[in-house]
C-alpha cells in the first residue's frame, strides 16, 4: 500500500497577501518615540523621508490642486504617495540588510526629487541622505 501524501496547502489570496505584507510592515516601523531614539542615523532619514514625502504631498496637493495645472498636482500626489511608501518599505529592508535598503532608497528618494513636487523633494533629499549614510556604513567607508 501507498502512504497518500497530505494535500498541499491552500494558496494564499491576493487580499491575505497584502493584509500579511502590511502587518510585518506595521511590526517592523517604530510605533514610539523612545524606540525612534534608538534608531541608526540612516534608518532614522529614510524613515523621516518617507513620512515627510507622503505628509508633505498630500498638504501641497490641496495648496495646488486649485492652481493652474492640477493634473500636476494629482501627478505629484500619485509619486509622493507610491515612493512614499517604497521608501518606508527601504526603511524596514534596511533593517534586515544595510545593502538592499540603500539601493532601495536611494532609487526612491531621486524619483521623490525628480517628480514628486516641493514635497517629494524634501522627502526624497531626507531618503536619498539615509541611503547614502547606509551605502557608505555598508562598504565601510564610514566608521562607526
Amino acid at each position: 500500500m501507498e502512504a497518500q501524501q497530505p494535500p498541499p496547502p491552500p494558496e494564499k489570496s491576493l487580499e491575505q497577501e497584502l493584509k500579511d505584507t502590511v502587518q510585518s510592515v506595521k511590526k517592523e516601523v517604530p510605533a514610539s518615540l523612545s524606540e525612534v531614539e534608538k534608531l541608526p542615523f540612516h534608518l532614522l532619514l529614510m524613515l523621516l523621508g518617507a513620512g515627510l514625502s507622503i505628509l508633505l504631498g498630500v498638504l501641497f496637493f490641496f495648496f495646488s490642486i486649485f492652481g493652474r495645472h492640477p493634473f500636476y498636482a494629482i501627478v505629484n500626489l500619485v509619486v509622493c504617495l507610491i515612493f512614499g511608501a517604497a521608501l518606508l518599505f527601504s526603511f524596514v529592508i534596511a533593517k534586515r540588510s544595510r545593502l538592499l535598503g540603500g539601493i532601495m532608497a536611494g532609487f526612491s528618494g531621486l524619483v521623490l526629487m525628480a517628480g514628486g513636487g516641493a514635497g517629494g523633494f524634501i522627502g526624497g533629499l531626507a531618503g536619498l541622505a539615509g541611503a547614502a549614510l547606509a551605502l557608505l556604513k555598508e562598504f565601510g567607508i564610514l566608521d562607526k
